[in-house]
């Protein structure tokens, strides 16, 4: 089994955490196993093959979930709750925090120079990996990268929009905030997980 083939494979089996329990329980191992091998069969034609397999599942993963779902509701509705919001974050911080912190390092690679801008894109998609592990710690820092990168967004945007019409400025503000608004919503659910599971664990006191 090549690297690659190594690697999607366990992304897909942490991606298995996102469905209910009892459906996991059915069907992830026979899940993993036919994946694994539909994955050896593409690699056999290259690595991009295997890659455009592993893009595939991602992008029809929500619909999957949906159904899911709805066959197999989690008899907790709480613990569900929670292990959803972990597992979304999860995929997005594989989804769009690795397209970004690919899309920086390749134009800083391209440019041979790197700028404030590309610099800060990189460490909140960096956080975003970090918080697979320290959740809060890696939200946070998530967080902390979406604010600067709202705010040099809207910097940008305004410097940009002076002289254009009302609408096109607020229009171009809007599209300066949307830089860092992503990290913000999906570090903060990061943080949010971490907290309600030590409140979880910490008993409450009499």
């Amino acid at each position: 089994m090549s690297r690659t083939v190594r690697i999607l494979t366990a992304l897909y089996g942490y991606l298995l955490r996102l469905y209910p329990l009892d459906y996991r329980a059915a069907f992830a191992d026979e899940m993993r196993v036919v994946f694994a091998d539909a994955l050896r069969d593409a690699a056999r034609t290259g690595s991009w093959a295997a890659a455009r397999l592993f893009l595939r599942e991602l992008t029809s993963l929500p619909a999957s979930l949906w159904h899911a779902s709805r066959l197999y509701p989690s008899p907790s509705i709480y613990a569900d709750r929670l292990s959803r919001a972990r597992w979304s974050a999860r995929y997005f911080s594989i989804f769009w925090g690795g397209y970004m912190l690919y899309f920086a390092v390749q134009r800083t690679l391209d440019s041979g120079d790197l700028t404030l801008l590309r610099a800060v894109q990189m460490v909140p998609s960096l956080a975003l990996v970090l918080a697979w592990r320290w959740e809060r710690t890696g939200g946070m820092l998530t967080m902390l990268g979406g604010a600067v990168l709202c705010g040099l967004g809207v910097i940008g945007g305004y410097n940009a929009a002076q002289g254009e019409p009302l609408l096109t400025q607020l229009a171009t503000l809007s599209a300066g905030l949307m830089w860092g608004a992503a990290y913000l919503v999906f570090g903060g659910l990061y943080v949010w997980v971490a907290n309600k599971d030590r409140s979880v664990e910490t008993p409450r006191a009499n």
